[in-house]
């Protein structure tokens, strides 16, 4: 060390204040020439061209060769990644003249151009975004509704349901899919429940003296449906409420509907009796 100081033409005194100790400058030496070759390794890159710490001479020999060649910034796709082919080495994917194919993961779709170019400006051919996929709004179906865990966008599961009355036709639980289209058949609210009425209990009247008729009242019946609530519109079927009505049984019935043409039926009899006296014998 003493002598490669010496070497290059300097002498060193020891009553010379300003001058360093061979040892000092050659360790001197030594730690400069470390940051030389540290620096130049790292000002390979600069800020924004993607470019990572280097791992192999290779790597360094391929950057040498193309270090005049424009580098673009890596590109980073949220919810998609890139496969680029760069026209140089392998190792470099954002290089001037690469070409990356864009790609979106499984519920995404994409937004903008499927091939980027790095170009002389530094800059790719085009901006892209990955976009969840979604799929139509639901319908809301007559007399009654659906609940969606997420929405219409991508996976998300939706549930029917029905008002009370009516029943569910479809299926009950459908899910986005990734053709952005609804699994299962489209689901509807229908009216199967029939109406409910009730008629009278059986009518006995008894015919006034001297009469084989009698006149029998009662009051017509209502139906009622969960769906649409109270039905006066019945069909009768045999005399109505108020008629007279001869002597022995007679069947009364009655008909109502919903607005979804369900039905229910109810019969009852009126019965009407005579009283008559008993046979006279003649007297002996």
């Amino acid at each position: 060390e003493y002598m490669g100081a010496f070497h290059f033409g300097e002498s060193w005194s020891s009553g010379n204040p300003t001058s360093q100790p061979p040892r000092i400058m050659a360790e001197t030496s030594v730690c400069l020439a470390v940051l030389l070759v540290v620096g130049s390794r790292f000002s390979l890159g600069y800020q924004g061209s993607g470019y990572s710490p280097i791992e192999d001479d290779e790597d360094v020999y391929a950057h040498n060769t193309y270090k005049e060649t424009p580098w673009c910034s890596p590109i980073k796709v949220k919810y998609g990644y890139a496969n680029c082919r760069s026209p140089q080495e392998r190792y470099y994917r954002n290089v001037l003249g690469t070409t990356c194919d864009i790609h979106c993961q499984k519920g995404y779709e994409l937004h903008g151009p499927q091939h980027l170019i790095c170009q002389s400006n530094k800059r790719w051919s085009g901006k892209v975004f990955c976009k969840q996929k979604r799929c139509p709004t639901l319908s809301m179906p007559p007399n009654g509704g659906f609940k969606c865990v997420d929405g219409a966008y991508f996976n998300s599961r939706c549930e029917y349901y029905c008002s009370p009355g009516y029943q569910l036709k479809g299926d009950r639980i459908v899910q986005c899919m990734d053709n952005k289209a609804w699994s299962g058949r489209p689901a509807s609210c229908v009216d199967m429940e029939p109406p409910r009425i009730q008629c009278p209990s059986v009518k006995e009247k008894i015919a006034e003296p001297n009469k084989l008729t009698s006149r029998v009242f009662w009051d017509t019946p209502e139906g009622r449906d969960t769906a649409d609530g109270i039905l006066t519109d019945v069909v009768l079927k045999g005399l109505p409420p108020g008629s007279y009505f001869s002597e022995g049984d007679h069947k009364i019935q009655y008909t109502v509907y919903d607005r979804a043409g369900n039905k229910k039926t109810c019969k009852f009899l009126v019965r009407v009796r005579v009283r008559r006296c008993g046979k006279l014998n003649a007297p002996d």
